[in-house]
C-alpha cells in the first residue's frame, strides 16, 4: 500500500489502519506506519467460511478509503 501526496511523492510516518470486522486474522500490528518510501503492509488470513471479505485501508486526513476484497473458498 502506498501513500503519496498530492504531487505523487510518498510520504513517510502516515498511519495506515486496515479495517475488517474480525481484526484477530491480520498477522502485523494494527495500525501500520508508512517507511521511508511511502509503503506500508499488512497481512490477512482468511477465515475457514467461505465467502467474500472486504478490508478498507485508511490514512487520517485522506476521504476515500483503499478496498481490498478477497473470497475466501
Amino acid at each position: 500500500m502506498l501513500v503519496t501526496d498530492q504531487y505523487a511523492n510518498p510520504v513517510s510516518g502516515q498511519r495506515r489502519v486496515f479495517r475488517r470486522r474480525c481484526r484477530r486474522h491480520f498477522s502485523n500490528s494494527n495500525p501500520v506506519v508508512t517507511g521511508a518510501n511511502g509503503t506500508a503492509a499488512q497481512s490477512y488470513t482468511l477465515p475457514a467460511i467461505a465467502g467474500l471479505v472486504t478490508i478498507n485501508a485508511t490514512v487520517t486526513g485522506v476521504s476515500n478509503p483503499s478496498v481490498f476484497t478477497e473470497t475466501g473458498h
